[in-house]
């Protein structure tokens, strides 16, 4: 009777209730890096889980998967294992409030485990359900300062002409110069808004989150259309550069004091 009870209690704690487990509450938000994550998340008790092939994306960990494990390395080095909650972080052991699963052929870990033990900030504005995971911003962006309204970034020499910069009462509007005097209505490239209620806006149109203090986004969200001309490839080269270096530039950034 007793070898019964025991496989019966066996099956019950096998991980049957996946469809428990399915994607996170579609109110909820999950921002990595300043990007919105658009992959299928779990959710298990309160915890997020992330694919581990998502860790590559965004973090550019190195992953390597031997059977059950999974050796996650940066600087510091993260072994976690299918269905156990014991891990080893540099060698020492610890323990998860989640164990990584396997869904559909898929591994997911728990987001804010992994993030925390390699040192990023994990932040939950709980007002607009948003998770906060690392920064965006690196400070490695090497040039000149240019203050604009309430924040500053930093121009790599030899491109200070390459943009046309607009500031506003509550905005800063860039275009790419090349294609904005070539014609007034092109070149749009994005814009910098501060919003405490607009950040789902990440969910419709390209954006990257830039900063998060105080309940504020500082938001830079992008043409979601051809601000170029088409039928002129130099216009269309012109633009996708300026595109490239930007979303390099908004790694510098940074708010200033009032």
């Amino acid at each position: 009777m007793k070898k019964i009870f025991f496989v019966l209690l066996s099956l019950l704690l096998l991980p049957v209730n996946v469809s428990a487990k399915d994607n996170i509450d579609e109110d909820n938000m999950v921002v990595v890096k300043g990007i919105l994550v658009e992959s299928k998340l779990l959710e298990i008790k309160d915890r997020i889980m992330i694919p581990v092939d998502d860790l590559q994306k965004y973090f550019r960990y190195s992953i390597r998967i031997d059977d059950k494990n999974i050796y996650i390395k940066s600087n510091d080095e993260l072994k976690l294992k299918l269905d156990s909650k014991e891990g080893m972080f540099n060698g020492q052991n610890v323990i998860l409030e989640v164990s990584p699963i396997e869904v559909k052929g898929k591994l997911y870990i728990p987001l804010r485990f992994v993030a925390e033990k390699f040192g990023e900030v994990v932040i939950w504005d709980e007002v607009n359900s948003i998770a906060i995971v690392g920064d965006y911003v690196d400070n490695n962006v090497k040039g000149e300062t240019k203050i604009l309204n309430e924040f500053s970034l930093v121009i790599p020499k030899g491109i200070e002409n390459r943009y046309i910069i607009e500031e506003r009462k509550s905005e800063v509007e860039i275009f790419d110069a090349f294609n904005r005097k070539a014609d007034e209505k092109s070149g749009y490239l994005c814009t910098i808004i501060k919003t405490d209620i607009e950040a789902r806006i990440m969910k419709v149109i390209p954006s990257i989150l830039l900063n998060y203090i105080d309940g504020n986004y500082y938001i830079a969200v992008f043409a979601s259309d051809v601000q170029y001309n088409p039928e002129d490839k130099i216009s269309e080269i012109e633009y996708n550069d300026s595109k490239d270096k930007l979303i390099e530039i908004l790694k510098s950034f940074r708010l200033e004091s009032k």
